[in-house]
């Protein structure tokens, strides 16, 4: 399939497309094989992604009049480079796939990266999506990083870390 000639408008996601917004993420958690690890609900997004202080944005992909693809985003900093750009999700509805609507998504948040002057663009993709690997390598330039290893604290974990300092402990330096 290739690229759709019909516009792509972008807009960026407003309050009341947070049922749209969670249509997409439960989409994707399907897509994933995942959908039970999924515990977004409308609250959640409403607080942390339309607060005076939101934790991400939201832009949607706009063809026909109809919203296809969805991308939520969050900017975060790097000592080594400053301002950085961080892609969690990039989910395009399944027939849409193919059209040229992720360029147009990623194309769009590249613009944005580089009006706030950010020192790169990030996102990561399941290590067993291999057309998502070859369309971001392939098709928009993009390269794997393989020069670190992503660490995740969450639910037990997480809770155990943030009371630490109630635990006797002899930890090792983290060497950096």
């Amino acid at each position: 399939m290739s690229a759709t000639t019909t516009p792509i408008h972008i807009r960026k996601a407003l309050p009341q497309d947070v049922p749209l917004i969670l249509a997409f993420i439960k989409l994707h958690a399907a897509y994933e094989g995942a959908p039970t690890k999924c515990h977004a609900t409308e609250s959640k997004l409403l607080t942390t992604l339309f607060t005076p202080h939101p934790y991400a944005s939201a832009i949607f992909a706009v063809l026909n009049g109809h919203e296809v693809a969805l991308a939520i985003y969050f900017f975060s900093f790097s000592t080594a480079v400053g301002p950085c750009f961080f892609l969690e999700d990039l989910i395009v509805a399944e027939e849409y796939r193919g059209r040229g609507v992720g360029t147009a998504i990623l194309r769009e948040l590249a613009k944005v990266c580089v009006e706030r002057g950010c020192g790169r663009m990030e996102w990561g993709a399941f290590r067993g999506n291999v057309k998502a690997a070859e369309f971001y390598t392939k098709r928009v330039g993009a390269r794997i990083v393989d020069d670190s290893t992503t660490f995740r604290l969450e639910e037990e974990a997480l809770r155990d870390m943030a009371n630490l300092d109630d635990r006797k402990t002899n930890e090792p330096s983290a060497g950096g």
